[in-house]
């Protein structure tokens, strides 16, 4: 079990080093790309890095969509559109995302194009940053506004660890960075959601922690689509959920016992590929 009051901390020196590098080149920038995750739009808000960079025109990408609560997804962008962001849903599959998201970024250095015009500056270049925690799908927008695979993709968190400079087009520039959590999380249950859609590594948490987390957010949430993924009813205890699926779903260790930690693991995965149904963990107060 997880102590009380633990916090839950990964903050490799990687991650720190980027940190750095970013307050260096605020001065320089002209935009920011904030990437989160629409399972978790608050939870994956990382509050440590993007309020050090309140002041730069933002573009706000909702990521994994397709993985999430629709209906819970436009509550949110309605949320930070109220709160002053620039809001764009991003489909993986769709041929036209870096289009709109360059068209987003047009709209946020107009000003500043506008500007430079009247001073008689015709080509203008505007630099800009790209943020978020880790396997939130940075690298994949990289690759999409880049036209190329120049930022290493992969479903892991902590694969991006150098800044680099990304050219978009020639009048946008972007640097890439590692993605970067907060140093540490005072809510554990934050940490649990970040654990579960693998933006930090399982093992940091109990796994009875993370099934009970989980579980227990099925059952309140999204009990008819958790209902019929177990073909169950859900009135018995998180255990024996467990070795239900165990039963139905794993093979039996050699002893004919339920393969218990196989279990969970297939749960964990399940939830992280919206096999039992799209679910967003963070609530609107």
């Amino acid at each position: 079990m997880l102590e009380k009051g633990k916090q839950i901390q990964w903050f490799p020196g990687h991650m720190k080093k980027a940190s750095i590098k970013i307050e260096e080149i605020q001065k320089f920038l002209d935009f920011v790309i904030l990437i989160i995750d629409a399972r978790v739009p608050f939870s994956s808000y990382n509050t440590f890095l993007f309020d050090s960079i309140k002041s730069k025109p933002k573009l706000l990408l909702f990521t994994k969509c397709d993985l999430a609560d629709d209906i819970k997804t436009n509550e949110w962008i309605k949320y930070y559109e109220s709160a002053g962001f620039l809001c764009l849903k991003i489909d993986y599959y769709d041929k036209n995302k870096r289009k709109k998201i360059i068209d987003k970024l047009n709209l946020l250095v107009t000003p500043k194009r506008e500007k430079n015009l009247k001073r008689g500056i015709k080509r203008s270049i505007f630099k800009g940053v790209i943020l978020g925690i880790p396997n939130v799908g940075k690298s994949t927008i990289i690759n999409v506004l880049a036209m190329k695979s120049l930022a290493k993709a992969a479903n892991m968190p902590g694969v991006t660890r150098n800044v680099n400079w990304m050219k978009i087009n020639e009048e946008l520039f972007i640097y890439d960075t590692p993605g970067i959590l907060q140093p540490h999380f005072e809510d554990k249950d934050i940490g649990a959601k970040l654990a579960l859609i693998g933006s930090i590594r399982q093992d940091i948490l109990p796994l009875d922690y993370l099934y009970n987390f989980l579980i227990d957010f099925l059952k309140e949430n999204y009990g008819d689509s958790f209902r019929s993924y177990l073909n169950h009813d859900l009135n018995i205890s998180n255990v024996d959920i467990i070795n239900h699926i165990g039963k139905t779903r794993v093979a039996l260790l050699k002893d004919g016992k339920v393969n218990f930690e196989g279990a969970i693991r297939l749960l964990l995965n399940d939830f992280k590929e919206a096999k039992i149904a799209k679910v967003t963990l963070d609530k609107l107060c």
